[in-house]
């Protein structure tokens, strides 16, 4: 694969700091990283980011020099866009939020079913509803698929965890699941499943202790189905080898 000269990746905690696949890809590959990933955003929030960051590279690179790279949250995560942005009423704690890609604007307040802050809890008792959530995220990975076949973008898609993508198909979805391009998604189930049952390296300490409750899915919240709640995260061994063993060589056969 020749001439990349830029990733541009985004996702949730999977995909945040230096631990994590982007910062192993771009050196494997020998190119610049721009990383928009933060801890437990959204799909909307990781599809603007990307199409704002290809937006703002292709004034700088040619699209055959740029890659992206994309691991999709939870689907019943949210952000909502707040021009006066209420901070005594949103989470704050150890996550960054609101959160922001473009310089100087952090309008985009992340809503989470795990938090209790007032934006959180009223979202998730009045208006959250699981099958919305699939139908949202599938319509944040077609925007994004077809912004990138537009303009001619090499790139490659997973999920952090299980439950990103329907788990049962109706006619609500049914239609959505046709149209994305599962060609261009790494070839494993998810981040945190390769992580556990296909690398061959140990999980850190800590996150033992969730793999005896329900397999390595971590349930903690009843008012969503959410099957991707768990403390467990890639550590750097972990992200070195997916790099080198899935990413790359997808990369590599898919552009040849």
């Amino acid at each position: 694969m020749k001439n990349v000269k830029l990733l541009i990746a985004s996702g949730c905690s999977y995909a945040a700091g230096p631990e994590n696949w982007p910062n192993p890809t771009a050196e494997i590959l020998n190119c610049s990283l721009t990383n928009h990933g933060t801890v437990s955003v959204g799909n909307g929030r990781i599809s603007r980011s990307i199409i704002y960051g290809v937006t703002d590279a292709l004034k700088r690179f040619a699209p055959e020099d740029i890659v992206v790279g994309i691991s999709w949250s939870g689907n019943c995560r949210r952000e909502i866009y707040q021009t006066k942005v209420d901070l005594d009423n949103i989470h704050r704690g150890t996550t960054e939020n609101p959160t922001g890609f473009i310089p100087d604007r952090k309008n985009w307040v992340t809503l989470h079913h795990r938090w209790d802050d007032e934006y959180s809890t009223h979202y998730y008792q009045y208006l959250h509803d699981y099958t919305e959530s699939e139908i949202i995220t599938l319509e944040h990975i077609l925007r994004t698929q077809w912004f990138l076949e537009k303009y001619k973008i090499k790139y490659f898609m997973t999920t952090f965890a299980p439950g990103v993508l329907p788990d049962q198909i109706d006619k609500s979805t049914e239609h959505l699941m046709e149209l994305v391009n599962f060609d261009q998604f790494l070839k494993i189930k998810s981040i945190m499943e390769w992580c556990v049952e296909e690398s061959g390296l140990p999980v850190r300490d800590d996150d033992k202790a969730y793999f005896g409750k329900t397999g390595y899915y971590y349930h903690t919240n009843t008012r969503v189905r959410d099957y991707s709640v768990c403390a467990m995260h890639p550590t750097a061994d972990h992200s070195r080898k997916l790099a080198e063993d899935i990413i790359v060589p997808f990369l590599k056969e898919r552009y040849r």
